[in-house]
């Protein structure tokens, strides 16, 4: 088997629909067919010499769990230029997308280089940088931008980002400006680091509120993931399954709620397929529900450093004999009451990236963890684009 070279591009932007349109196109003249294949969320494109590429995005967990790594890493990292290192690590701190690339090498080092340059391109495009497997960074103009050794090329570097990012200015209207203004005082008055001008927030103008049976329906979907996941743990039980499975599903009518993607979770919960990272995951889903639950003035604001309380939340959810008592006490708070929490959330997320990447501690009682499926909630049925 032939040696394969893999370089990933870390980029500011989430999952790009158009990401298939825009890798044919640069790739047009080394690529057959001008086509590249979707499998499972990973893309295959296939060259002239019937050698192939490779690409993978990474899905949420994958991020979440090597982004906190290499930020460490490249945070420890002396470089005499301390105002270019703080400009390197604000671009860390802005990746939340990882593509990986990988092609067969061979010995012809003029169609590896054509190979990589083309890599390059498509990282301009797409606001990228790009990590080789000797851990240096480039910046898509090919400049060296850190080495682990403390290298770089550059005296000055601003940092890169997609036009729908960072570029594009931020439309902020007066309640926007209010609700920035009372979360960053709180942060100020309990010693919680903020970045008031943060570009990545939800606004009045970037989300589209869920209307409430959405929402019952994103809460539910919720729940029967974590309940499954935390029950059966990783093993396969078709009893307790089918057990959890009939009770809400008499409940809530969950055959008719489920999307395609929720069932294979399902199913591979069912068949105890899956890693027990999965299935630790699955369960944080309870935080998520959590959220979901106040956002329907269901129970109280969750605490956002210590744990839900699954027995609670299991009396409301899976013990009740009917929905009436649901059906009759939800409502779903303002638009206004849910982006002043998503906003907040989201700060507290940047303070503890903040604070794990300077290395120092945060006295306020905040759990990342928690925050991060709190978040996830909120951002789902505000639709924030």
């Amino acid at each position: 088997m032939q040696e394969r070279l893999s370089i990933i591009l870390l980029n500011v932007k989430g999952e790009k629909n158009n990401f298939k349109e825009i890798f044919e196109r640069i790739f047009s003249k080394i690529i057959i067919n001008n086509d590249i294949v979707n499998s499972e969320g990973s893309y295959t494109a296939t060259f002239f010499d019937d050698t192939t590429m490779k690409i993978e995005i990474a899905n949420g967990d994958k991020r979440s769990t090597q982004l906190p790594g290499m930020l460490n890493l490249y945070s420890k990292i002396e470089l005499p230029n301390k105002k270019l290192k703080e400009s390197i690590m604000t671009q860390l701190k802005l990746i939340n997308n990882m593509t990986y690339m990988s092609f067969e090498v061979s010995n012809e080092n003029e169609r590896t280089n054509s190979i990589i340059n083309y890599i390059f391109t498509f990282a301009k495009e797409t606001a990228a940088i790009l990590l080789f497997p000797d851990l240096k960074i480039y910046t898509s103009n090919q400049k060296l931008l850190i080495s682990p050794t403390g290298e770089t090329d550059l005296e000055v570097y601003y940092p890169v980002s997609s036009i729908d990012y960072v570029v594009k200015e931020v439309i902020l209207n007066d309640s926007d400006n209010a609700r920035i203004e009372k979360n960053t005082e709180f942060l100020k008055a309990n010693n919680i680091p903020y970045f008031k001008e943060m570009k990545l927030i939800p606004t009045e103008a970037n989300t589209d509120l869920n209307v409430e049976s959405d929402v019952l329906d994103e809460l539910i979907t919720s729940y029967i993931v974590a309940t499954m996941a935390s029950t059966l743990g990783g093993t396969k039980d078709e009893e307790q399954y089918n057990f959890i499975f009939n009770t809400l599903n008499k409940l809530y009518d969950i055959e008719n709620l489920l999307t395609s993607p929720d069932k294979r979770v399902l199913e591979d919960i069912k068949n105890g397929t899956c890693t027990s990272a999965d299935i630790n995951n699955f369960s944080w889903e309870y935080e998520t529900c959590a959220i979901l639950l106040w956002a329907l003035s269901l129970d109280e604001f969750p605490s956002q450093n210590k744990e839900c309380n699954v027995d609670k939340m299991n009396e409301l959810l899976f013990y009740a004999k009917d929905t009436s008592n649901i059906m009759d006490s939800l409502h779903l708070r303002a638009k206004e009451e849910i982006l002043e929490k998503a906003d907040l959330l989201n700060r507290y997320i940047w303070a503890l990236d903040e604070a794990r990447i300077k290395e120092f501690n945060i006295e306020y009682p905040l759990n990342y963890q928690i925050i991060r499926y709190q978040l996830r909630g909120l951002q789902r049925i505000l639709n924030w684009k």
